[in-house]
């Protein structure tokens, strides 16, 4: 190869054989396509799992993949050396909930499809998936027969076992299953807090159920939530 062949291959290759439409195309697509998830995503997930930064990066990260792999192609050096730039990235961030894994698949899916030109199978991934999504939300696919609660109980500190045995046996009266799963004390407090995971065993105001629980004696405060609402406890 000589000179002038090696200064021609640094400027040319297969890629760009390709016209200006279709780069365009490789990247607006999937940006509108992922978007359309990310606003299946606003509207689908819970308000305690809600992240603004997760729905805005969505659709890049549709665009990117896509261009990426458009990029790529069939070049195998090309391939392994997007691997080991990717490997100098550490992503630090903890994913909070299962379904946002993938949705982060659902964007590099159509980003992937749209870089090799499957742009129709791109609109199809986004389309049916989010009709068999809503159809599973729909039938509450995901809802268990089984509701547990978490049950809060401030109790008198260093209770004795006989104690703590008898509540549950009063406790039984409105759940069906209780469990003890946590204990918080501190010296500067005259109560330790008992924490429960508990079933409610038939329908009975939650109001009504704290102010039996809380005639047990030898306990101040009670709380009742849902185990989403766990962490604020």
């Amino acid at each position: 190869m000589d000179t002038q062949e090696l200064i021609k291959s640094l400027f040319v290759s297969d890629t760009n054989a390709l016209g200006i439409l279709d780069i365009f195309l490789a990247i607006t697509l999937p940006f509108l396509l992922c978007a359309l998830i990310a606003l299946f995503y606003r509207n689908f997930m819970r308000l305690n799992v809600y992240s603004a930064s997760f729905i805005l990066s969505m659709p890049l990260f549709g665009s990117l993949s896509s261009i990426i792999t458009l990029l790529i192609g069939s070049n195998i050096a090309r391939a392994f050396g997007l691997v080991g730039a990717l490997s100098l990235i550490r992503f630090r961030t903890a994913v909070k909930e299962p379904l946002d894994t993938i949705f982060l698949f659902w964007c590099l899916a159509v980003g992937m499809a749209c870089g090799t030109g499957f742009y129709l199978a791109a609109t199809l991934i986004v389309v049916l998936c989010a009709l068999y999504m809503f159809a599973l939300n729909k039938i509450k696919f995901s809802k268990s027969s089984k509701v547990f609660l978490i049950l809060k109980v401030s109790m008198e500190k260093n209770s004795s076992e006989e104690m703590l045995i008898d509540f549950e046996k009063y406790c039984r009266e409105f759940f069906s299953e209780i469990e003890a799963i946590n204990l918080y004390t501190s010296s500067n407090k005259e109560f330790d807090d008992h924490v429960y995971s508990v079933k409610l065993k038939k329908r009975m105001g939650t109001s009504i159920i704290l102010d039996k629980i809380k005639q047990f004696t030898g306990i101040s405060n009670v709380d009742l939530v849902s185990q989403d609402s766990a962490l604020y406890i």
